[in-house]
């Protein structure tokens, strides 16, 4: 069989970077990288291999596919977490209808002209949850594959915003009495050139049950666009809510991120809490502070401990030990971006998000 010499062929492969690394001929960080280069071209080609496997039978087995006709095979490519493949499957005609189909792309999930796995599209929207659309693209696939942040997007709005309200088993919708909402944007390239900014807001009510190590968001639903009018993204984000929960039964609604006026916006229009998201707070003391790691791990507990006098003491030390203009604008930066979002931190500590 095609795939037993595949496995063997990549397995003398492995071998060899074995004895390359006992050898000598390079060190471990680069033999991690020889081994997961090869895992992945094996992955790449389990899966070339398994699918033409799979439309060999449905050609060899007129029983499974009754009513359906080779017409040609073409090619397809196929985005996977190993990275992008390449295999050939057939086209059919159905005799009694007259319709065309890729049978082996129904059967696998895949749109006609989708050129992205299920599973890379799980991860996608997974990976999106926690960084911008760009970012997932890159994370959510293979080093060597990427997707851009339009598709990530799309992807979202393929899976999620399709979806009916989740009703509870007895007919009526769920409730909870604390609901939160993550709200984050990215730049996305227009199909002009220009740039737009998609925004993704995320509702769940809390943390669920564990799979492995992660813990996995309850219940969570998407809106997600390119909305010039944020009225409108609010009344869906709303509409989203009212949909799927009983609105008497929350409590309380806290709103997730960065800052922007259009995520306080949306905390104003749903009267939530706003909070800043820890992510910034880190991603804004790590990148202004790199050059002092001592000033930075105090402002960090500064901020943890909610002390905005010690933080404007150690912002004003970490201005006098910048060296260049770049990083004195870096301490200027995050200092105004720290205060006028003070309240968005102090409310970690004055409201007590529960998930």
């Amino acid at each position: 069989m095609n795939i037993v010499r595949v496995l063997f062929d990549e397995f003398l492969q492995v071998a060899d970077k074995v004895l390359g690394l006992l050898e000598g001929e390079w060190d471990y960080p680069t033999f991690v990288e020889h081994v997961e280069r090869v895992l992945n071209d094996l992955g790449k080609k389990l899966c070339r291999e398994a699918l033409e496997a799979a439309d060999d039978w449905l050609k060899d087995n007129p029983k499974e596919r009754e009513g359906w006709t080779v017409v040609r095979r073409d090619p397809k490519s196929l985005l996977t977490p190993f990275g992008e493949i390449h295999y050939q499957r057939r086209y059919y005609r159905n005799r009694k209808t007259g319709t065309y189909a890729y049978l082996l792309d129904q059967a696998i999930g895949v749109t006609p002209h989708g050129r992205i796995d299920p599973l890379v599209k799980t991860r996608l929207v997974d990976e999106a949850t926690d960084v911008s659309y760009r970012k997932a693209g890159k994370q959510g696939t293979s080093p060597e594959d990427t997707v851009s942040g339009q598709t990530v997007m799309n992807v979202i709005r393929e899976t999620f915003l399709t979806a009916s309200p989740t009703i509870s088993r007895n007919g009526r919708r769920m409730q909870t009495r604390y609901l939160h909402v993550q709200a984050d944007e990215d730049h996305i390239k227009k199909q002009d050139g220009g740039l737009a900014l998609a925004k993704l807001v995320y509702t769940t009510d809390g943390y669920g049950r564990d799979w492995g190590e992660r813990r996995v968001l309850n219940n969570v639903h998407y809106t997600a666009g390119v909305y010039r009018d944020n009225e409108v993204l609010y009344q869906e984000v709303y509409e989203n809510i009212e949909g799927n929960y009983d609105i008497d039964s929350i409590e309380k609604i806290y709103v997730y991120g960065d800052g922007a006026p259009w995520i306080r916006g949306l905390a104003e229009y749903l009267g939530a809490v706003f909070l800043l998201d820890k992510y910034h707070i880190n991603k804004c003391i790590t990148e202004s502070l790199g050059f002092c790691p001592e000033l930075r791990s105090a402002l960090l507990q500064a901020v943890k401990a909610f002390d905005l006098k010690a933080v404007k003491s150690i912002l004003g030390k970490a201005r006098k030990a910048a060296m260049t203009e770049s990083e004195k604008q870096r301490v200027a930066q995050c200092r105004r971006y720290l205060i006028s979002n003070w309240d968005g931190i102090i409310a970690w500590k004055e409201e007590a998000p529960t998930s």
